[in-house]
């Protein structure tokens, strides 16, 4: 849906009432080929589409000489980082607003029926006689420095230091690096590619970049930048102590919340029963925001960590997880538990084992089926458990009003005289009996 704006442009920023404004860098024109005339501002009507997705307003300049200043001071600018991108910009208007341009530089920009349009507001400024900005020589950059080197009126030398803070959605990881766009300060306003170097980062750092910041305690970077220009020779250095702490440790760290926020998850609504793959897209969403490939991690590492810690039953998972013959199934309510298959000698049985608690949970099928369909049967029942309570299943179980296709076991692993390896050792036994 398009929707009209007026805005204000004074120099290098576009403003959307009388305070509020979007810098010429947040746009797609071409800021080292242009300049705006300094002592003048535009009131511009637009039309506008916003691009949700990647946070862009399209705009479409429909008056160039706008007199809709009261509409303008009512408007908001609700998010500071979204981008603007103009289109089908009329030249023979839009020339009149500029001092100095590269009008090769803008062609992507215009109207092709207006590109050769003579500007009946003012003389037409011709390319050649452009301010040295068009014969600036290309950007040289590389993992070590980078350099800009820029044509001025005059000779500047000068040495400036600068905090910039960054938002981590705003930054992007490369090899042994991050980067972003920053603006030099007035009287260039040119825009530097920033790297902040670190060579424990690798370019796929940027699908986790949510990770990161959480393991580094902020949303947000700060770097100290120092800007030096010698002849018109710029060179900067960039360091960040946010940036410094991504060490070679990190992933496995990441590896480790990703586990224990697993222990975290709580959704009733969500569906009963869970494969690893599903537990973990579950926390990506929650934390990342997107799904990724770069942390690989396998039942046994995901078991093995939970159980490091003081788990009660800790024995009992590890037996169910040395017999089990089928990919792990996981269950979020009422906590955190494995359901284990486990082929028997005459049937096979679904083993469902909560964390912390005194029972393991066993079913078995009346008639025998699909092991698919017998999945099916025992994830309509824990679904009911985790409406209705253990106690209550039980209670039904004992009366026959749950479930007539499944035949259900309770295995109790109470400790025997205080020893808890005695009560492994019976529960064990009970177990084998079952199933053998």
């Amino acid at each position: 849906m398009s929707v009209k704006k007026t805005i204000k442009i004074v120099y290098d920023k576009i403003f959307i009432n009388n305070t509020d404004f979007i810098p010429l860098s947040q746009t797609n024109l071409p800021i080292g080929s242009m300049e705006f005339k300094k002592q003048e501002s535009f009131f511009l009507d637009i039309h506008v589409q916003f691009n949700k997705e990647e946070n862009i307003l399209n705009a479409e300049i429909t008056n160039y000489s706008s007199n809709n200043k009261k509409k303008f001071l009512l408007q908001q600018l609700k998010d500071p980082s979204i981008k603007i991108e103009f289109f089908k910009i009329n030249w023979s208007y839009f020339e009149h607003f500029l001092s100095i341009y590269k009008k090769s530089d803008l062609l992507y920009l215009l109207d092709k029926k207006t590109i050769n349009q003579v500007s009946n507001l003012a003389p037409r400024i011709e390319e050649e006689a452009l301010s040295p900005i068009k014969k600036a020589p290309p950007i040289h950059n590389d993992r070590h420095h980078l350099e800009k080197t820029i044509r001025t009126n005059h000779k500047v030398n000068f040495s400036k230091k600068l905090s910039v803070r960054k938002c981590f959605k705003d930054i992007k990881f490369i090899e042994k690096a991050i980067s972003f766009s920053y603006m030099l300060p007035p009287p260039f306003l040119y825009p530097l590619d920033i790297e902040v170097k670190n060579n424990h980062i690798l370019a796929n750092y940027e699908h986790i970049k949510n990770y990161i910041a959480q393991q580094i305690g902020k949303d947000y970077i700060e770097v100290e930048i120092t800007i030096i220009m010698n002849d018109g020779k710029i060179e900067y250095t960039a360091t960040s102590k946010e940036i410094d702490l991504i060490t070679s440790d990190i992933i496995d760290s990441i590896k480790q919340f990703r586990i224990n926020y697993i222990l975290k998850l709580k959704d009733i609504n969500s569906p009963t029963l869970f494969s690893l793959a599903e537990i973990f897209s579950l926390v990506d969403k929650n934390i990342n925001n997107k799904p990724n490939s770069l942390l690989k991690q396998n039942e046994l590492e995901v078991m093995s960590s939970i159980l490091n810690g003081n788990i009660r039953n800790k024995l009992q998972i590890e037996y169910l997880q040395s017999i089990h013959s089928q990919k792990l199934k996981f269950t979020l309510q009422p906590n955190f538990g494995f359901l284990f298959f486990v082929e028997g000698k005459h049937k096979n049985f679904y083993c469902w084992e909560l964390l912390n608690t005194h029972a393991t949970y066993l079913w078995s099928q009346k008639n025998s089926s699909s092991t698919f369909l017998f999945m099916r049967e025992v994830e309509k029942t824990i679904n009911y458990i985790q409406i209705n309570g253990r106690k209550k299943y039980r209670k039904q179980q004992k009366l026959d009003q749950v479930n007539l296709n499944l035949e259900f076991y309770v295995i109790y692993h109470k400790k025997a005289n205080g020893n808890l390896n005695e009560s492994f050792l019976n529960w064990r036994e009970k177990i084998c009996n079952l199933i053998n």
